[in-house]
């Protein structure tokens, strides 16, 4: 296994971009109100139905 430090970087900047979308993505949705897996499966159900969801 021949690892060049030019490939390591590139796997070290991804991480750094995939985990900083993840994680603006989790704070969006806490900031949204969405703190549970159901609640956003009720919003995507309701999407596609046609309705507007109704977030207290």
């Amino acid at each position: 296994m021949n690892l060049h430090p030019k490939s390591l970087v590139a796997f070290a900047v991804a991480s750094l971009f995939l985990g900083a979308s993840a994680s603006s993505s989790v704070a969006f949705l806490k900031a949204s109100g969405i703190n549970k897996l159901e609640v956003l499966m009720e919003v995507g159900a309701t999407f596609t139905n046609g309705t507007v969801p109704q977030l207290i």
